[in-house]
């Protein structure tokens, strides 16, 4: 029998992190591995427009200013990032990176993988034409997180 997994869907931007050190808790506990979704939020023009942006400050000699045009996130660092706090915790993980944003990209992980269920981060969850979509069509149950805000006023997963 192979492992069950959770799936935990989130966007691959700054806000990536909110809700994964849930997404890890969860996993130890249910002792099941975590599969990440990494949903990049802007489309590929947009992404080429950053890119040819920040190639032509570059050919000017204005590589600072070409830095900031670029995404300035890394995919293969966010890789690791989720694999090495996975690994402190003892939970195997799978990072996939997905270009599309939409929920047919989780439905085809439903269809392919051992998932027991889908946990949305925060941002995910705050985008209800995903959720409304997602909720009618997912074979396994969605767990939706929200923004929690300690006593302190301190944003908190």
């Amino acid at each position: 029998m192979t492992k069950k997994e959770i799936l935990f869907v989130t966007n691959q931007d700054e806000t990536f992190e909110e809700g994964l050190s849930y997404a890890i808790y969860l996993a130890g506990m249910m002792k099941a591995g975590l599969r990440v979704i990494l949903l990049a939020k802007k489309s590929l023009s947009e992404k080429f427009d950053d890119l040819m942006t920040a190639v032509t400050f570059s050919e000017a000699g204005e590589s600072e200013t070409a830095k900031e045009h670029q995404n300035g996130i890394d995919p293969a660092h966010i890789h690791v990032s989720i694999k090495e706090q996975c690994s402190k915790a003892n939970v195997e993980a799978s990072i996939h990176t997905r270009l599309s944003g939409s929920p047919k990209v989780v439905e085809d992980f439903l269809n392919n993988k051992n998932v027991e269920m889908v946990l949305l981060s925060p941002p995910i969850t705050k985008s209800g034409k995903f959720l409304k979509k997602l909720v009618k069509d997912s074979t396994r149950p969605v767990v939706t997180m929200s923004h929690m805000t300690n006593l302190a006023g301190h944003s908190a997963n």
